[in-house]
């Protein structure tokens, strides 16, 4: 009875182990605290001085990558041009190691889109009207936007 009681105590073992591993080999397991505390540091750095967040999350919005994926941040900046906030947003990143692979303007804001070792940031910033009505009943739908995720 020994014998077939330490089989079987074994290949529990085999499989709890097993159990373990898919998830990490799959990327789907959890990195915990440290991960996610990167993801939260690394995007409220970029978020400007003086804004108003709306709200903050951590998410997964990359496949295939460890859980959480991305933070995305939600604000209302503080009142300066959106040229003026962009360009400061920039030197910020750029001094934090960031290189900035697009920008465009247009007349509703201003999108950037940085790259770090293992990481990418989008980050929107509203202007115009888009921001006014923003800062007078501040809501995700108006509101300026960092998304740095697991790249």
């Amino acid at each position: 009875m020994g014998d077939w009681f330490d089989g079987r105590r074994k290949t529990g073992t085999c499989l709890a182990a097993l159990a373990a591993a898919v998830p990490i080999l799959s990327g789907c397991f959890p990195l915990g605290a440290s991960h996610a505390t990167k993801l939260r540091r690394t995007a409220d750095s970029l978020v400007p001085p003086g804004s108003y967040v709306i709200e903050q999350s951590l998410t997964d919005c990359v496949e295939f990558e460890s859980s959480p994926s991305c933070r995305l941040v939600y604000f209302v900046a503080p009142r300066r041009a959106t040229s003026s906030l962009a360009s400061d947003l920039q030197m910020t990143a750029e001094k934090a190691g960031w290189s900035l692979t697009r920008k465009d303007v247009y007349e509703g804001g201003t999108e950037l889109r940085l790259r770090r070792r293992g990481l990418r940031a989008y980050i929107s910033l509203a202007a115009g009207t888009r921001v006014k009505a923003c800062r007078l009943r501040p809501r995700k739908d108006c509101a300026s936007l960092i998304d740095v995720s697991a790249d």
